[in-house]
């Protein structure tokens, strides 16, 4: 034992060497963040618009002391900032935080787009460190209004048919089905042995990424440099300006038709801070490598989107990143009432891709066993006569029917 002691001796003193971080140490350790914005779904009344936000950090903070470069690497991606964007501004709706998810769950029932965000209890901005998804937030949007259907806790992950919802725990332990309408309401209770929904995991994937987005009845148009403008699609022309300094690279953006403008979504974008310094990323492609030696000036930026209309353009500004981290800058939306209106059934136009049948089966010792056929919410091919339409059948046969009798 006592040749131990001087064993212990020296290890007691090398970890006592170390440098041990203070809180102030762990405010400057190096940290980054990403911003892809992208369209979710758009119509003549405004757009759903995303952020994807990638928080970034290097594994295990000691090798700031030894060596530069540092790199920082994606901790936590697929966290969505929502916001609604129209002709009069940009309106905060929610924050969808850690849920595993790389998309956001959607689904279209009966005309509307029905969101089902993944969201926390514990956001709060300045945020950092995206948090854990805990429940979830059901809202659904048509022509301009954005309504709240409601929330409840969230077991682990869901499985989206519309008009069920699955709600459970992976990969086994409790299970809850839901009927989603202008409501929520429970449907039946159970475990993986006697309650499961039949389907892909939710119904309709959109690419986050700009070039690649297809917005149901539109689709992103294309964004070039010709000279000192910008050219939208071939038809649209917008002077370069100041837009030139705000986006980067403006060929990577998109842009879609918003009411009687356009509305520029600009591309991925960087942004990272050590020691004081803060650098910029253009062009990011998800790692930082940062010299630490190389102070950067702190000057804090806004992700924000850019509408032109009548000559004018607008800077929407949506999130401030600092060294404190990011915050939100729109005011909240304000949801309309669930019963103030109803939505068209889908326009054949949507190409909804992935809606095909499908089945909710359960048995439950408290619910009689059932199994719900699910029918595609597209619009139906077999619709009903209008009234104008039954005007002008009675008339052809009225006129039918007396040149018949005349000829009798």
């Amino acid at each position: 034992m006592s040749k131990l002691k001087p064993l212990v001796a020296f290890f007691f003193f090398l970890v006592l060497s170390l440098p041990f971080a203070s809180a102030d140490d762990y405010y400057n350790w190096p940290w980054g963040v990403s911003f892809q914005p992208f369209v979710i779904y758009a119509d003549s009344n405004g757009a759903l618009v995303g952020v994807e936000y990638g928080y970034y950090e290097e594994a295990g903070h000691f090798s700031v002391y030894f060596h530069d470069p540092v790199t920082l690497s994606p901790m936590e991606l697929w966290n969505y900032f929502i916001f609604y964007v129209n002709e009069s501004g940009a309106y905060y709706v929610d924050y969808m935080a850690v849920s595993g998810y790389d998309n956001i769950p959607l689904a279209f029932y009966k005309g509307w787009l029905y969101l089902f965000l993944l969201t926390s209890t514990n956001t709060s901005f300045p945020i950092r460190d995206p948090p854990v998804a805990d429940k979830i937030t059901i809202i659904r949007y048509c022509e301009g209004a954005l309504q709240k259907i409601g929330e409840v806790p969230l077991l682990d992950s869901i499985n989206v048919s519309m008009p069920y919802v699955l709600n459970y725990q992976y990969p086994k332990g409790k299970r809850v089905l839901y009927k989603v309408d202008d409501s929520i309401e429970v449907v039946a209770t159970g475990n993986e042995r006697n309650l499961d929904l039949k389907s892909d995991p939710y119904e309709v994937r959109l690419s986050k990424y700009p070039y690649d987005i297809y917005l149901r009845n539109k689709k992103c148009m294309p964004v070039e440099v010709g000279g000192n403008w910008i050219v939208i699609a071939s038809k649209y022309k917008l002077p370069l300006g100041r837009l030139k300094s705000k986006i980067e690279p403006i060929n990577a953006s998109c842009a879609i038709s918003l009411e009687d403008g356009i509305l520029i979504v600009p591309p991925i974008i960087g942004i990272a801070f050590a020691n004081e310094s803060m650098w910029i990323k253009r062009d990011f492609h998800h790692v930082f490598d940062l010299y630490l030696n190389e102070k950067q000036a702190l000057r804090p930026i806004n992700v924000s989107l850019y509408f032109y209309k009548n000559n004018t353009l607008r800077e929407l500004p949506l999130l401030h990143v600092s060294e404190k981290g990011v915050s939100v800058l729109p005011a909240p939306v304000k949801y309309k009432d669930v019963h103030c209106c109803s939505c068209l059934p889908v326009h054949d136009n949507w190409t909804e891709r992935t809606f095909t049948s499908s089945t909710v089966k359960a048995n439950h010792s408290n619910h009689s066993s059932f199994a719900v056929q699910r029918t595609g919410t597209t619009a139906s091919t077999d619709r009903g006569i209008c009234g104008v339409g039954i005007l002008a059948l009675l008339s052809l046969l009225s006129l039918i029917l007396a040149v018949r009798i005349k000829n009798s």
